[in-house]
């Protein structure tokens, strides 16, 4: 019969089998979904019932309960029940804001400085 401490020692060496393995697992892109935010945002002071998927890379909103989108095109802001041209939803890479506005862009810069853009 093996001792407890040989038996203790097997199991703390499959546990940091385990993590590394799962450390190299995390850095292959791909292997798991992206996190975007844990919670919704809104700037210091504007927390609101209004709720809005942002996507930085086009500087695009959706309002989710009103099916809406607001994007900037010829200068000003549109709304829409349709998507600006050429834009993809990709759901992980919005962020959830709820502000207190039924025109999320009032906020653009600081959403914006918030959740730059990211090239890729």
């Amino acid at each position: 019969m093996k001792s407890e401490g040989v038996i203790m020692k097997r199991r703390i060496k499959e546990f940091v089998i385990a993590i590394i393995g799962l450390g190299l697992l995390m850095t292959i892109p791909g292997c798991f979904p992206v996190v975007v935010e844990d919670e919704p945002w809104a700037p210091d002071g504007h927390w609101g019932r209004n709720e809005y998927y942002y996507y930085p890379g086009p500087g695009v909103y959706f309002d989710r309960h009103r099916d809406l989108y607001y994007y900037h095109d010829g200068g000003r802001w549109q709304e829409s029940h349709t998507p600006p041209p050429n834009f993809h939803k990709d759901r992980d890479s919005h962020r959830e804001l709820h502000l207190d506005t039924d025109r999320p862009y009032t906020y653009h810069s600081d959403v914006q400085k918030r959740f730059p853009p990211v090239h890729q």
